[in-house]
């Protein structure tokens, strides 16, 4: 008989004083289920069950399959998959810079969060858009494996029957009717050589799925399983598909029952009526369980509540809990090893908020006890299980510790009830709820947003804390992993543009020491987005392996094999202040094929745009051919500046031991005939900013947006030219020229423009000259695209070049401390020419 035991009740705050549950008379344990709670929880257990089924615990993880019987040799969590550890060969890179694609694979899986726009641009790129379910990929037994739906289909939906505010409208419905809003869908998998991204086999099951429309707050999808050479997958109307990982023979098929008798009569009716359904509605809304394949036996979501074991090998159901509060929604059963045997450990967030204790052999239970709100999965490792004892979602979560056994849970401590302990639980923050634990040692995200949240480390043992980053954390926070040596923490999983990872090195006093951001995008790569519960990704062999909206591609960590060449591209950046910084990385052939580059950052330059990015970030330099490190070559390559991108050739002489010398060009078409501009400077100044800004003078509250401070003896001139920039349209828009100078020489100088409000405007100085009465003389100015206007040069494509002729005089001091700027300016738009300038990189270090 299960026992029913509570363990939702608080100790007092920074008091360790365990309270254990379990069977011994004397606990003091309230609130026990009451029968009709108990109901709910009815197990059968089929007579089919097989000895010798239960061999081996061979775990689903991102990485190869793992046979584990030791606790010590258990893994990580991060979402419904694990992170394999590493192997003592493997050293993980301590430079974000050299964190590099391995390899890409061209597929639309679907968008993720999304709006019409969204939907819209994938359509444009020449994919199908497909919300389709979106569940975690997996790589087992060296392949990668990941299932979505596709939309599919004569049937749309009605213009009426689409109700979400970011797809209703005839513009919308005209542009996706045909896709998007399509109502039946087929259910894909397809198989990846997790080394080499080539396609080892792709099945898809006709109308084994549903269509949505999708939500900008989340999203519906099953995570798969695998284990014993078998991988499994289930979609949202509880069908159920089993193949061989290696050939991909469908193995066996079934479903999870009543649930998928009601999905089936609910497509049923969607497609006669012509009714599309929101993600939301009816039944379906945020469904986020997980498989989980223990002994032999592949552990399947009901979808009401309850779980099912079937055989993974032959699909033959062995035990069932039937429909009640077992599962979470948004969850899966988490493993636990007790002296060799595995018992699963799940929970409930509807209704009873209940944790049990689950032996995989037979479905039978052995404890289940009551908890409070706990969204996602349950952060579990080293025998404890962290639980959040409040039912009340509104007030934040103050973890507790509990420690696992076969009779219950042993509270060992709580965090002391203060806001700096605490963090949200509600809507699009149940992402950052998420920790993990390693070697003693708690990893979370602690903190409410736009307050303190902060990466914190705790000891397991006792919940001290050991340490507090500095740093606030920005954007919404994913999953930690820990792997190897390194912490890898997700951040912003809700918007492609910001997402990304960092990457912390774990140090002996429990400190982490942040080495550096990957941003997605700078890989090339905009992933699929969610909210609420982020779909994470794998890491195996030293790879992280991502979802993007148009590929799937594989991200190598590790530390180079050759040492890469470190690159200084002197001018390469027009007016800025140092030279851009670049790696190239080589294959273990010595043939480099890509590289990164340091994009300046905003903070440094003052141009926040719409988005201030804070931080430094790289992004790609790609060759167009391979190259060989240290030879004498000359090759072209695209560098990548986060918001536009361009040309470069490059000339290379054989290096000379360490030392690699050549030049790079950037060449400017020009226009036929070129377009002037004149004017009088407008809304200007000079002095009173000791720091570098960027104005905003049409928010009142803040005229200029200070990022970065000068250097000693240096002030920031500010010239605002009205009309000054080129649209194909035949409209003029503002640019505001930022030059920085110490009174003898200007130092640097930068531009932002309306309508290319992320783009960065490049200003060669070399020709200006600063006295005390003003600034005058000629600069190029390199008008670059941005995610919105990517091609400023409408003619040729790429970045404008123009010429500036400048006459800025100085006028007398006023009562703000600042010398009003008078006088004129001139563009010529479209100028033909060719900017150079050397390259020096070092090799070996």
């Amino acid at each position: 008989m299960p026992l029913l035991m509570d363990v939702s009740s608080s100790a007092v705050p920074g008091e360790y004083s365990p309270t254990i549950c379990g069977p011994s008379p004397e606990l003091a344990c309230v609130d026990r289920l009451s029968q009709k709670d108990r109901k709910g929880l009815h197990m059968h257990a089929h007579s089919s069950l097989k000895c010798g089924i239960f061999a081996a615990c061979i775990l689903l993880m991102s990485g190869i399959g793992l046979q584990a019987s030791e606790s010590s040799e258990w893994t990580h969590r991060t979402a419904h998959n694990y992170v394999i550890p590493l192997t003592e060969d493997t050293q993980l890179s301590n430079e974000a810079q050299v964190v590099r694609p391995s390899w890409t694979h061209v597929i639309h899986t679907g968008i993720g969060k999304a709006g019409s726009g969204t939907a819209g641009r994938i359509l444009d790129e020449g994919f199908s858009p497909t919300f389709g379910e979106t569940g975690s990929a997996v790589v087992a037994d060296g392949v990668y494996l990941l299932s979505w739906s596709e939309a599919t289909g004569e049937v749309s939906g009605r213009p009426e029957s689409i109700r979400d505010r970011y797809f209703r409208g005839e513009d919308n419905y005209e542009k996706l009717a045909e896709t998007y809003f399509r109502i039946d869908a087929n259910w894909n998998t397809i198989a990846l050589d997790a080394a080499t991204g080539e396609k080892l086999w792709q099945v898809s099951e006709p109308s084994a799925s549903l269509n949505f429309v999708s939500s900008k707050r989340g999203h519906n999808g099953i995570d798969p399983g695998a284990g014993n050479g078998v991988y499994v997958t289930a979609t949202v109307t509880g069908r159920i598909f089993a193949y061989d990982i290696q050939t991909g023979e469908r193995r066996w098929e079934g479903n999870v029952g009543k649930w998928h008798e009601e999905a089936e009569a609910y497509k049923t009716e969607a497609l006669e009526e012509r009714n599309i359904p929101g993600i939301s509605d009816d039944r379906f809304g945020f469904i986020r369980p997980g498989l989980v394949v223990v002994d032999g036996v592949v552990i399947t979501p009901d979808l009401q509540g309850g779980l099912i074991g079937f055989h993974v090998e032959n699909g033959d159901e062995l035990w069932r809990i039937e429909e009640g509060g077992i599962n979470n929604r948004q969850g899966a059963p988490r493993p636990w090893q007790d002296d060799g045997q595995t018992f699963l450990i799940s929970h409930q967030n509807r209704g009873s908020q209940t944790v049990t204790m689950i032996d995989p052999r037979d479905g039978s239970i052995l404890w289940t006890l009551k908890t409070g709100y706990n969204p996602g999965d349950l952060i579990m490792g080293e025998d404890m299980v962290l639980l959040n004892p409040s039912s009340n979602p509104r007030e934040g979560a103050l973890l507790a510790a509990y420690r696992i056994s076969r009779e219950g849970l042993t509270r060992q401590w709580q965090l002391p009830d203060e806001p700096q302990h605490r963090f949200p639980l509600r809507g699009d923050r149940k992402a950052e709820r998420k920790g993990v634990i390693d070697d003693g040692r708690i990893y979370m995200a602690i903190g409410f947003p736009r307050e303190e949240r902060r990466l914190a480390v705790y000891d397991l043992a006792t919940g001290a804390e050991l340490y507090r980053s500095e740093d606030r954390l920005d954007n919404n926070v994913g999953h930690p992993v820990s792997y190897g040596d390194k912490l890898y923490w997700q951040v912003d999983s809700a918007h492609e543009h910001a997402s990304g990872i960092f990457i912390y090195q774990k140090n002996d006093d429990a400190s982490l020491s942040l080495l550096g951001e990957v941003n997605y995008r700078s890989l090339g790569i905009d992933i699929l987005t969610d909210y609420e519960y982020p779909t994470e990704f794998p890491f195996a062999a030293g790879h992280l392996f991502l979802r993007g909206k148009t590929e799937l591609a594989a991200i190598d960590l590790r530390e180079p094999s050759i040492a890469p060449a470190r690159v200084q591209l002197t001018h390469g950046w027009a007016g800025y202040v140092r030279p851009l910084e670049a790696v190239w990385v080589a294959d273990a052939e010595g043939r480099i094929a890509q590289g990164r580059v340091e994009v300046p950052i905003r903070r440094e330059l003052g141009v926040p745009g719409t988005t201030a990015r804070r931080k430094d970030i790289w992004d790609r330099f790609d060759f167009n051919e391979q190259v060989p490190l240290g030879g004498a070559w000359e090759a072209t390559a695209t560098v990548h500046m986060d918001s536009f991108s361009y040309q470069l050739r490059m000339v290379m002489q054989e290096a000379e031991g360490e030392q690699w010398h050549g030049q790079w060009i950037r060449s400017f078409p020009g226009w036929d005939e070129t377009l002037s501009l004149e004017g009088r400077i407008d809304a200007s100044s000079r002095g009173g900013y000791p720091r570098r800004g960027w104005p905003t003078t049409w928010l009142k509250h803040r005229p200029v947006s200070f990022y970065s401070d000068l250097e000693a003896g240096q002030e920031r001139v500010i010239l605002q030219l009205h009309d000054a920039l080129p649209r194909e349209n035949g409209e003029r828009r503002n640019v505001t020229i930022c030059i920085d100078h110490d009174g003898e020489t200007i130092v640097s100088a930068v531009a932002g423009g309306f309508s290319h409000n992320q783009s960065y405007i490049e200003v060669d100085t070399t020709h200006l000259q600063v006295t005390p009465q003003g600034i005058s003389g000629t600069a190029q100015v390199i008008l670059n695209g941005d995610h919105w206007i990517p091609d400023a040069d409408w003619i040729n494509g790429g970045s404008l070049l123009g010429q500036l002729t400048l006459n800025a005089q100085f006028g007398e001091r006023n009562d703000q401390d600042l010398y009003p700027v008078s006088g004129s300016w001139s563009f010529e738009w479209g100028m033909s020419a060719e900017r150079s300038g050397p390259i020096h990189a070092t090799l070996g270090q």
